[in-house]
């Protein structure tokens, strides 16, 4: 299990505090403390896009400290809110690409009505699946700086 924040209202970096950024990220880390992958997995919200709204340098400085393994994202197909096309458009973003990190969502009316669909149809193009995330993805790694773009979500 991992952390996608406490209130999940605004993104970290369009609220540079670093108190907002102990809340959202340490209250959930708490709460899901022993449910937690060992890697303290975080994933900010983001709206599907990756800019500079995701991390403000507060929240950045914290998941190095808390040694926090910050997962971003290649696919948000948006299921949450296109119910009819989301499966369609994951699918061709997947077989665009040599690997894909999708984020989808097991809220009501999101995924879960169409999950097995495009499962068996991924399963059908001969899509692999893992669990483990590369590092085009990864802007931390248990507190470490990993990702190239961290220039481009900071400000």
């Amino acid at each position: 299990m991992g952390n996608h924040t406490f209130t999940h209202t605004v993104p970290l970096g369009e609220k540079p505090d670093a108190e907002y950024a102990r809340q959202e990220i340490e209250e959930t880390q708490n709460l899901i403390a022993e449910f937690a992958h060992p890697d303290k997995l975080f994933r900010p919200r983001g709206s599907g896009l990756i800019g500079p709204h995701l991390l403000s340098n507060s929240a950045l400085r914290l998941l190095q400290v808390g040694r926090y393994t910050c997962v971003l994202w290649s696919s948000v197909p948006g299921d949450w809110k296109d119910q009819n096309g989301w499966v369609d458009r994951c699918i061709s973003e997947v077989a665009e690409r040599d690997w894909t990190v999708v984020v989808i969502h097991d809220v009501e009316n999101a995924s879960l009505p169409r999950l097995p669909e495009f499962l068996d149809r991924l399963d059908s193009s001969g899509a692999e699946f893992q669990q483990d995330f590369p590092e085009d993805v990864i802007v931390t790694r248990r507190g470490e700086l990993v990702s190239s773009f961290v220039s481009r979500i900071m400000v």
